[in-house]
């Protein structure tokens, strides 16, 4: 592991640009329980994935797959032409509370995510067996 800090990585591989293909920033820091994966879109948004640690490998193709899955979910619920994250009220185009996880505009986003988890888990304990 580098002597960079984790998400400061995040922050260089956005400075540099990169190629398209090398959106996949792999491990980005491992803990006791926890080991923190990096991606980063073509246009520059971060997505930053933590799986607790188990004694099956995980395969770097595996979490290239769930980030390219996060992804398109983030992709599909920003194209939505309905979702307005700024009204004709909002003068300070502040758009934090329309970020919020809670905030009932993302529902098809976590619902996909949710779909992306419950994937997941099951191809874990397929891998398992």
């Amino acid at each position: 592991m580098s002597r960079i800090p984790a998400f400061e990585r995040l922050n260089i591989a956005v400075n540099t640009g990169g190629k398209a293909t090398e959106c996949y920033l792999g491990l980005l820091y491992a803990m006791e329980d926890v080991a923190v994966y990096g991606y980063i879109t073509p246009l520059k948004v971060k997505i930053v994935l933590a799986l607790a640690l188990s004694d099956t490998v995980v395969k770097d193709i595996e979490i290239t797959m769930i980030f390219k899955a996060l992804h398109m979910a983030y992709y599909s619920s920003i194209s939505n032409p309905f979702l307005k994250l700024n009204s004709s009220t909002d003068t300070t185009h502040d758009h934090s509370p329309y970020l919020l996880v809670g905030n009932p505009k993302w529902k098809n986003f976590r619902g996909r995510v949710d779909e992306i988890c419950r994937v997941a888990n099951i191809l874990n304990s397929v891998s398992k067996s």
